[in-house]
C-alpha cells in the first residue's frame, strides 16, 4: 500500500521543477507524509507485540524460576520434620 503513495510523491517530486503549483506540493507533501506514517506504523505494529510477548515470557521465567528458589533455600533453612 505505501507503494503507491511513494510512486505519487516521486512523480510530484520530478514535476515540481516545471510546474511548482500549491496543489502539487501539497499532494507531493501529503503522499509523503502518508508514506512515512504507514511504514512507521507497520514497523510498530509489527515488533511491538512480539516486544510485549518476550516480556510477559520473561516476567513468567522469572517469577517461576524466583519460586523454585525460594523454595530450595526455605527446604535448606527450615527442613521438614
Amino acid at each position: 500500500m505505501p507503494g503507491s503513495y511513494v510512486f505519487r510523491m516521486l512523480s510530484g517530486l520530478i514535476q515540481l521543477p516545471g510546474t511548482a503549483s500549491p496543489n502539487l506540493l501539497a499532494a507531493t507533501v501529503s503522499n509523503g507524509a502518508v508514506t512515512t506514517l504507514v511504514v512507521v506504523g507497520t514497523a510498530i505494529g509489527l515488533t511491538l507485540p512480539m516486544y510485549v510477548r518476550d516480556m510477559v515470557q520473561a516476567a513468567g521465567a522469572r517469577r517461576h524460576n524466583g519460586a523454585e528458589w525460594t523454595e530450595s533455600v526455605c527446604a535448606t533453612k527450615f527442613p521438614r520434620s
